[in-house]
């Protein structure tokens, strides 16, 4: 479990990680649109925009890092 104070860090983390804005916006509205799906995780077509991919990647490895070094 989290420390406490990590809690909210780690929940910030979680919540961007699964909201769509990993894909480009006009990419998002045009599956919408059309219906296509966008590509998954695991498709060689899935190209995440990098800065909120990077930045929610360094938040939930800097959370989960913290907690670890806080129980030694």
């Amino acid at each position: 479990m989290a420390h406490k104070s990590l809690r909210p860090l780690l929940a910030a983390a979680l919540a961007a990680s699964l909201q769509p804005a990993k894909a480009a916006p006009a990419k998002i509205d045009e599956s919408r649109r059309t219906g296509v799906p966008l590509p998954s995780l695991h498709s060689s077509k899935f190209a995440p925009v990098p800065e909120p991919t990077i930045k929610t990647g360094i938040a939930a490895m800097t959370a989960a890092a913290l907690d670890l070094l806080a129980k030694n």
